[in-house]
């Protein structure tokens, strides 16, 4: 990280701590949880966690962005909070929240020794979006599948006042709750039913005493026993997931167990086809086995690379113009989709600006939520056009120069 002045250095060291462990028996290792809250204004940062061993001098690091809304005239949810267990507050502390001492569960997974799901979340300004004496529900519940639907009988409301602030602190006894992936999910509805907020967290739970019911073609990923193979596949998935299948996908797929990995694996493909889940994944597996043979570099598998990505979450586009040498641009690639969703004429420029590993990395789309950046014809061309001025969304007007062409009209 590049510090550019005294103000930024200052809101480094402001926005910032550090924790030194000491641990006397190298054999065990608690746990330890820290928590430190940071008033921040509106705005884009990233959170990194940075953990070294002053003994052998290693480190790890974690970064994760973050986005701050402003939501002073909404009605909004703060995240919901899995607590491992509470009490109430003698000395206000830290960890306080309404008169309760709250321990954070820092995992989404549930094992079969853990019977509730024990929960906190904060909703504001119900005061500035209804009348003073209006009365309105928050209904917690967990859901399951693409359609979130509400589980079995896994639901509650508390009846509210309008507030600055509104406390929701409950739980689920989890002890008849099978195996699976799972959202649990909080709704603010007024009194004719109308939505005015909704959050929602994803946790996964793991319960073979409840689990005698399942229909064997939920289990078809048992037959997978091969924990590396398994784990590749789990990764391949990346590109379909949806944000809170991810954490899982990064992070916990490394270290999970053979069991949850299968657990996992089934669930996320029961979530997308409940009555064939095993021909969804076939069929997607075709698909990551060719992104093998088309983008795959001598570092990076397939659907690991831009181009696979985007041919795994999209599907063949349309056409594609492939350029190897052209004046003064890196090697590129521009794809074209007649449609994605709603969105018509989707185009993808991939570029290869170290030349030397074949992999293209996707500099510029014109599909919303995608990467999009308005100078990506300068950037192209970068290797012989050095300057600085974020005024110039082009480079030089070489012949033969042929992206603009091949993106406004594709072959």
């Amino acid at each position: 990280m590049r510090i550019k002045n005294f103000k930024e250095a200052f809101l480094l060291l402001y926005y910032s701590s550090k924790i030194i462990l000491i641990i006397t028996d190298s054999t065990v290792f608690p746990n330890f949880i820290d928590q430190q809250r940071f008033s921040l204004p509106e705005g884009n940062y990233e959170f990194e966690l940075l953990i070294t061993d002053n003994n052998r001098m290693d480190s790890i690091s974690f970064q994760e962005p973050i986005e701050i809304i402003d939501a002073k005239d909404k009605m909004d949810f703060s995240d919901i909070q899995l607590i491992e267990s509470y009490k109430k507050a003698e000395t206000p502390g830290i960890l306080t929240k309404s008169g309760y001492d709250l321990v954070p569960y820092v995992s989404d997974f549930f094992p079969k020794s853990m019977s509730k799901i024990t929960f906190y979340a904060e909703l504001y300004n119900s005061h500035k979006i209804l009348s003073k004496d209006d009365k309105y529900l928050i209904n917690y519940m967990i859901v399951k599948g693409k359609e979130e639907e509400i589980f079995q009988n896994y639901k509650g409301f508390v009846r509210q006042t309008v507030n600055e602030v509104n406390v929701v602190f409950n739980e689920f006894n989890i002890t008849e709750l099978p195996s699976g992936n799972y959202y649990l999910k909080l709704e603010a509805r007024n009194k004719t039913n109308q939505l005015l907020a909704s959050k929602k967290v994803f946790f996964q739970r793991s319960n073979s005493s409840v689990d005698t019911d399942i229909n064997p073609s939920e289990l078809f990923s048992e037959s997978i026993t091969d924990r590396e193979k398994l784990i590749s596949y789990i990764k391949s998935l990346r590109p379909l997931a949806t944000e809170s299948e991810r954490p899982f996908i990064d992070k916990r797929s490394e270290v999970a167990e053979l069991t949850m990995l299968q657990r996992f694996f089934a669930n996320f493909w029961l979530s997308r086809n409940a009555i064939e889940p095993e021909t969804s994944w076939l069929t997607y597996l075709d698909n990551v086995k060719l992104t093998d043979e088309l983008y795959a570099t001598r570092v990076s598998r397939g659907y690991e690379t831009d181009r696979g990505v985007v041919y795994l979450k999209y599907g063949k586009p349309n056409s594609v113009n492939e350029v190897k040498s052209e004046p003064s641009a890196y090697p590129y690639e521009i794809w074209q989709y007649y449609k994605i969703g709603v969105q018509s004429n989707v185009k993808f420029v991939f570029y290869n600006p170290d030349m030397g590993t074949g992999d293209y990395v996707l500099l510029h789309s014109n599909l919303v939520g995608e990467i999009n950046d308005p100078r990506w014809q300068f950037r192209l061309q970068k290797r012989n056009n050095a300057s600085n001025d974020f005024d110039i969304i082009k480079g030089d007007d070489h012949y033969g120069t042929r992206q603009e062409d091949y993106f406004n009209t594709p072959r």
